[in-house]
């Protein structure tokens, strides 16, 4: 039985497939997202001494990220057991996790869609636009597969590196200086979806 052709020219399989990629690329960057935010609650506890329960309840009691982030803006201003580095670095992580959640807001509030012009470079391609926006035009900005993995790596990073910092806080031996922890925030790219080529302070 021959595919199932759409009137562009693609077919029923490749728009499955396609799909299949892009939830695949979609579900682990929004999975490496939910690391940056599982351990910016872990440096709040380190700020007020709190129990983990406890400050992991108060930290994720707003919904909106900015509101979490400010939470713990708050507790660092006069931290529990943070020696003066490590709130710099602390800092600089929240600087990047907010310029990284602009990214993840359009996964959160996109639209899905199959691309069937075939004029088009995404061209049987599933991409994330904006609902607000003409499809045309929304497609021009389009969060592509390609873009998902670029993020997914970026926000992986930036969890592991808050992660690595944590060590530090916590006595544990040979773990990496606030400094240099800093220093690998500050070289990641301002944007999610850049390269990490495209670094930038």
């Amino acid at each position: 039985m021959p595919p199932i052709l759409g009137k562009d020219g693609f077919n029923v399989s490749e728009m499955s497939n396609s799909q299949k990629e892009f939830h695949l690329a979609f579900g682990q960057a929004m999975g490496q997202w939910s690391l940056i935010e599982e351990r910016l609650s872990y440096w709040f506890q380190d700020s007020t001494g709190l129990p983990y329960e406890m400050a992991r309840s108060i930290f994720f009691s707003p919904r909106v990220f900015q509101s979490r982030t400010d939470i713990l803006e708050a507790a660092l201003e006069h931290p529990y057991r943070l020696c003066e580095c490590s709130v710099r670095f602390a800092r600089g992580a929240i600087k990047k996790s907010l310029q990284f959640n602009s990214f993840r807001n359009s996964l959160a509030h996109g639209e899905q869609t199959f691309d069937a012009r075939s004029n088009s470079p995404t061209f049987k391609q599933t991409i994330l636009i904006s609902g607000r926006k003409h499809p045309e035009l929304a497609a021009a900005t389009a969060v592509t597969v390609a873009k998902l993995r670029i993020a997914s790596e970026n926000f992986r990073e930036l969890a592991k590196v808050l992660m690595d910092a944590t060590g530090f806080v916590n006595g544990t031996p040979d773990a990496v200086q606030p400094e240099e922890c800093l220093r690998q925030v500050n070289a990641m790219p301002n944007q999610a979806d850049s390269p990490r080529h495209a670094q930038t302070a």
